[in-house]
């Protein structure tokens, strides 16, 4: 193992925040996390001039990003769908409705 600087600096980084990410009970947090260590992982790349791993990274980027959007988006929609006036929740409330609890 050799050490080269920065560019070592960068991906020690990136892989100590890819790998405090899997460690997280919360899939939120950790996509979040993940999503940090990726310019660290694309500076690595640049500085390396390993072109093909950061065509690989930025499309892993883009692929988290969209993974920890859609987790927001459904806890967002979660938390809406949930919880209605006096704190029921949206099934009960539609139940009641229909008349089907007492």
């Amino acid at each position: 193992m050799t050490y080269s600087g920065l560019p070592t600096l960068l991906a020690v980084t990136a892989c100590c925040l890819v790998m405090t990410g899997r460690l997280q009970a919360d899939t939120l947090r950790m996509r979040r996390t993940q999503l940090m260590a990726a310019p660290f992982g694309a500076a690595h790349d640049l500085l390396a001039g390993a072109w093909p791993c950061l065509a690989g990274a930025l499309l892993a980027f883009a692929i988290a990003l969209a993974a920890y959007r859609r987790e927001q988006r459904r806890r967002r929609g979660t938390d809406l769908a949930a919880s209605g006036p006096g704190g029921e929740t949206w099934v009960l409330k539609q139940m009641k409705q229909a008349g089907t609890t007492g």
